[in-house]
This record gives C-alpha cells, sequence and structure tokens, in this order.
C-alpha cells in the first residue's frame, strides 16, 4: 500500500528552514529586537509564520512596548545584512535538480516578503531557475496555517488537483498550511526543528 494513494506532479518547497538555511540568522534579528533569547517553544510556534504575526506575538510574549511597524523595522536593520550570506541546506538542490529532471513542476512558497526572497537569492542566481514559481506573501492575503500560499503556487504551476502536490516544509504551520490544501506533506527535519 502506498503511503499516498495520488500521483505527485509538483513539489513545492517552502524556503526559510527547508531550502535556505536561515531560521538560525531570523533567531539572532528577533533576538536582538527582543534584547534575550526567544525560548524554542516561542520559536516552534511561531516558525513558518509571516512577519507582522512574528512581531505581534513576540510583542505580546516579551512584553514589549513598541508596534508591530517598530518591530520589524528594527529586525529588517539585522537582517539587511545576513540574508545576504544565506545557504541552501545541503544537497536540497541537487534534490530540486533532480525533481525537475524527471519532470515534476517546482514551486517555492514562502512567508516571508519579495524583497527578503531576493536579497536571499542575490549570490545564487543559478538556483532561481529551478523554480517554475516563486510565491511569497506578497501574493496572498493569508499567511501559513492558512493553505492560500499552497493553493496559488499550485494553480500557478498548473496543478488543478491538490493531491497531486506534495510540500516539503520545516515548519508545524507549513505542515497544517499543505494538509489544509490538500496536499501531501514531507517534515523537512532540520538540526533546528
Amino acid at each position: 500500500m502506498a503511503c499516498w494513494p495520488h500521483p505527485i506532479k509538483a513539489i513545492i518547497f517552502d524556503n526559510d528552514g527547508t531550502f535556505l538555511d536561515t531560521i538560525g540568522i531570523y533567531v539572532e534579528a528577533i533576538n536582538k529586537v527582543i534584547g534575550k533569547p526567544m525560548s524554542q517553544d516561542f520559536i516552534n510556534r511561531v516558525n513558518g509564520m509571516d512577519a507582522n504575526s512574528v512581531a505581534k506575538k513576540a510583542i505580546e510574549e516579551y512584553q514589549l512596548n513598541i508596534t508591530i511597524e517598530e518591530f520589524n523595522s528594527r529586525r529588517d536593520i539585522f537582517l539587511s545584512d545576513l540574508l545576504i550570506d544565506s545557504q541552501p541546506f545541503p544537497g536540497v538542490v541537487e534534490l530540486a535538480k533532480r525533481f525537475k529532471k524527471k519532470g515534476y513542476k517546482i514551486g517555492l512558497a514562502t512567508s516571508d516578503d519579495s524583497s527578503r526572497t531576493k536579497i536571499k537569492f542575490t549570490n545564487k542566481p543559478d538556483i532561481l531557475p529551478i523554480f517554475d514559481v516563486i510565491m511569497t506573501c506578497d501574493d496572498v492575503k493569508q499567511a501559513k496555517p492558512n493553505p492560500e500560499i499552497f493553493i496559488e503556487c499550485s494553480k500557478k504551476l498548473g496543478i488543478s488537483d491538490p493531491s497531486n502536490v506534495i510540500v516539503f516544509e520545516d515548519a508545524i504551520n507549513g505542515i497544517k498550511a499543505a494538509n489544509g490544501a490538500g496536499m501531501a506533506s514531507a517534515f523537512f527535519a532540520n538540526e533546528k526543528s
């Protein structure tokens, strides 16, 4: 018996923590804004959420007296220098290329915005052609764990049946979004997950 009874025609990768090893960069930047290290429990709860949701939850959790906009502005100052050196996880580029060579459609669906996503790939222009579609939080109304980003990415890949898609994710919020979309999901366990 197969573990997923539907043919897979497309693969969608989450970016941060799945394709690119950037979670540590975000943790470092947010720790600087809050002034102390976040708990691992808090990191797990917000991993995969969009920037505004993370900021809102961090402000509440750590009782910060700043607005969401101020939080994000301070975080972005730290991020701008750090993200340009983002690196893919070992083997993930080769895996995506192998899928593409076998005829699968390849998408990237990230909770980050398009400007930061571009920064992350600035020094890696040879990677971008792997993706047939790149979706960011700018392309949807609701962020993960809402399934909208995976549904829209699938449509742009030309896949009308979500059961023909598998999503690679490192965050519980991303797995919830993929499953909510009716897609197969694979949890990408990195050392920080």
